[in-house]
């Protein structure tokens, strides 16, 4: 910051002693300080400076950066200005970054259809190797309108210009378009060529995806197999995403056994925070199994682990005690539920009327007049 001042205060003097020429450059110097400064606004008085004194080239540079600034100031609006009166002084390759800045203004607004117009005519300009990314930039914009067919079209272009690498991140965004249109095996066969150019790291993410396909298919023993190859790439912490899958899957094949022992091996990587939702996730599996003693300890250590999670294990411990016969211990925990679904949902919250309806219910003990109170 002091060097900026410090600098600002010879580029000063500096316009007393310049020619015409060289007050060009010394207008364009001092706004770059006060940018380093963040003082955006002081800058601009400067770039506004500049065209009166500049030749075509140098115009079209202070047109730049005064959109720049705006830009930095959020004024998407007043930038798009500037930079459609740099395309009247760019030469042909300057003028396709311009485009992509323009478009990349008009993303910010959100408005996507005008982006497209600034997209299309950058392909007119670019290069073989940049065509690849404005065809990934117009698919983007697609995507973002949900006209996912239309970015399809975008992304094959794309194949035929990518290099091996961005190839990989082609065929991915392929399979993602493919997700949303639902057209899960159409996604599997990009996915699958995806592996065949991926680097170690990116295989991961692959292997990944291609599960939840065969997931959203209902064939979980194929998608199982692609975890179990996740994990002999995953780092510690992704490994814990991966074992959380596997459960997960094994749960929907209904072998609860073999879901807790992938739970029990994510326990030991996750954080202090997965931890509740793991714990949480493996007292459901012992209510799967009927085992409700069992799953109270694991609900216990939820509370114990994020009191975040505390409403719903809460309210599952309440659950387990009932089914256990302990309908006042069952009770004291409804209550509970009761309070945290008043504070973090409001009283008149659908989930509220379902406790009041449960702890009303528990009068197997005698507790029917307890019940009438909470409700």
């Amino acid at each position: 910051m002091d060097d900026c001042s410090k600098a600002l205060s010879y580029y000063e003097q500096t316009l007393e002693l310049d020619s015409k020429t060289s007050m060009a450059a010394t207008y364009n110097n001092i706004p770059g300080n006060y940018n380093a400064m963040s003082d955006y606004s002081k800058a601009l008085t400067y770039y506004g400076h500049t065209p009166e004194l500049d030749s075509k080239t140098s115009m079209a540079t202070a047109y730049n950066n005064i959109p720049g600034n705006y830009n930095a100031m959020s004024d998407y609006s007043k930038a798009l200005t500037y930079y459609k009166q740099t395309l009247e002084l760019d030469s042909k390759t300057s003028m396709a970054t311009t485009y992509n800045i323009i478009e990349g203004n008009y993303n910010a607004m959100d408005d996507y259809s005008k982006a497209l117009t600034y997209y299309k005519q950058t392909l007119e300009l670019d290069s073989k190797t940049s065509m690849a990314t404005s065809y990934n930039n117009i698919a983007g914009n697609y995507n973002a309108m949900d006209d996912y067919s239309k970015a399809l079209t975008y992304y094959k272009q794309t194949l035929e210009l990518d290099s091996k690498t961005s190839m990989a991140t082609a065929y991915n965004n392929i399979a993602g378009n493919y997700n949303a249109m639902d057209d899960c095996s159409k996604a599997l066969t990009y996915y699958e060529q995806t592996l065949e150019l991926d680097s170690k790291t990116s295989m991961a993410t692959t292997y990944n995806n291609i599960p939840g396909n065969y997931n959203a298919m209902g064939d979980y023993s194929k998608a199982l197999t692609y975890y179990e190859q996740t994990v002999e790439l995953d780092s510690k912490t992704s490994m814990a995403t991966t074992y959380n899958n596997i459960a997960g899957n094994y749960n929907a094949m209904g072998d609860y056994s073999k879901a807790l022992s992938y739970y029990e091996q994510t326990l030991e990587l996750d954080s202090k925070t997965s931890m509740a939702t793991t714990y949480n996730n493996m007292g459901a599996n012992y209510n799967a199994m009927d085992d409700c003693s069992k799953a109270l300890t694991y609900y216990q250590q939820t509370l114990e682990v994020d009191s975040k999670t505390s409403m719903a294990a809460t309210y599952n411990n309440a659950g387990n005690y009932n089914a256990m016969g302990h309908y006042s211990k069952a009770l004291t925990y409804y209550e509970q539920t009761l309070e945290l679904d008043s504070k973090t949902l409001g009283s008149n919250h659908p989930s509220m009327a379902t406790t009041y309806n449960n702890a009303g219910n528990y009068n197997a003990n005698g507790s029917l007049l307890k019940g009438f109170d909470l409700l």
